[in-house]
């Protein structure tokens, strides 16, 4: 698909960039309207441009990008945008995200588990930067998503995942009462909790870019005032991660002492506290990934999740603070043992057929 807002992109190069060598290349995208595209001149030079229609969507990244780089938080450098903030230039980081550097690692090898929770400490670092020095001075003004993660978000959340994901992938389960219940309590039980740092909605290792040893975070223009615990959840649940749970909980505990000294955090409630996070989490990526591949065609994300319904399935079983999730335990009883739900071609076939019959539409 031609993107009608390259021209203008190369414009902005050819204005602020030396001589290039070579036309931009086009990078795989996200789950957004974002077009993302790599300049490069000789010498090993190169830029990222990026595309997007979406005005409120750039400003809210330029404006915390550059409030984050005065914090001294690592993010991406921001070198121009156009006037209207359509398409912009800023740092390239490399091709290698956290979750590319963990692909060829075992988890379960001991020389292997270390170093995996030492890269892991240092993205914790970057959480606590953000959720410290990053909320510091940070104007809600420049959110274009919701500014505040409360109720009324997290109810969406899970209204996304009954649309996205329940509806369309497995209209035969009923939603019962108590089901509808359970979604409206745990909305209201992680949103009562205090709304003190930044969250991303969205740190996990698919956004974190490994360059010149370092970690740096991207993607946090959804982002806006909210509990800590959120981003953990994201970080330490990724699906594509691969951690095992051992290793979880060691980091979980190294969060914890960062974030007990940082006073962020009530270290006597935290495990349980997160642990709601983790679901609410958890059920909301089913939604996201529903979406992004039966409504925008990114079929790589069906992938995710045959692995995130037996995550949730085995952490409302293994999990005491979760135990009282009855109906969303009965739930996912029944989808762990529905062979189609774990079938990745059944999931696109699915898949398909929803998009035949859907416009396209945002989240």
């Amino acid at each position: 698909m031609t993107d009608p807002l390259l021209p203008l992109l190369e414009q902005l190069a050819t204005h602020h960039l030396p001589a290039l060598s070579t036309p931009p290349v086009a990078l795989r995208g996200d789950g957004s309207d974002r077009q993302i595209y790599r300049f490069s001149a000789g010498s090993g030079l190169s830029w990222i441009g990026v595309t997007n229609p979406v005005q409120e969507e750039n400003r809210a990244f330029l404006a915390m990008s550059r409030h984050f780089r005065k914090q001294s938080i690592p993010v991406p450098e921001i070198y121009v945008e156009d006037p209207q903030q359509l398409v912009y230039l800023l740092e390239d980081l490399g091709n290698q995200t956290l979750a590319d550097w963990l692909t060829d690692l075992d988890p379960d090898v001991p020389e292997t588990t270390a170093r995996i929770r030492e890269v892991y400490q240092e993205a914790l670092e970057v959480l606590i930067q953000m959720q410290t020095k990053g909320t510091v001075g940070f104007d809600r003004s420049w959110c274009h998503a919701a500014p505040e993660s409360n109720t009324a978000l997290f109810q969406a959340d899970l209204q996304y995942f009954r649309q996205r994901f329940w509806k369309a992938f497995v209209p035969d389960s009923p939603v019962t009462a108590a089901l509808s219940e359970e979604l409206l309590t745990l909305a209201e039980t992680v949103g009562r909790l205090p709304r003190t740092v930044f969250v991303s909605r969205d740190f996990q290792s698919r956004n974190l870019m490994w360059h010149h040893d370092q970690l740096y975070m991207i993607d946090y223009q959804s982002g806006g005032i909210g509990a800590p615990h959120y981003d953990l959840a994201a970080l330490l649940h990724a699906s594509k991660a691969g951690l095992n749970e051992a290793l979880r909980e060691q980091l979980r505990d190294d969060y914890q002492e960062l974030g007990a000294r940082h006073r962020l955090i009530d270290p006597k409630h935290f495990t349980s506290e997160l642990e709601q996070f983790v679901l609410l989490r958890r059920l909301r990526s089913l939604g996201t990934y529903g979406y992004l591949s039966a409504i925008k065609g990114k079929w790589h994300f069906l992938d995710s999740i045959p692995g995130t319904i037996r995550d949730v399935h085995r952490m409302l079983h293994e999990r005491p603070a979760l135990h009282h999730w009855t109906a969303l335990c009965t739930l996912l009883e029944e989808w762990q043992d529905r062979d189609e739900l774990q079938d990745r071609d059944w999931l696109q076939q699915q898949a398909q057929m929803i998009t035949s019959q859907t416009p396209k539409e945002k989240p």
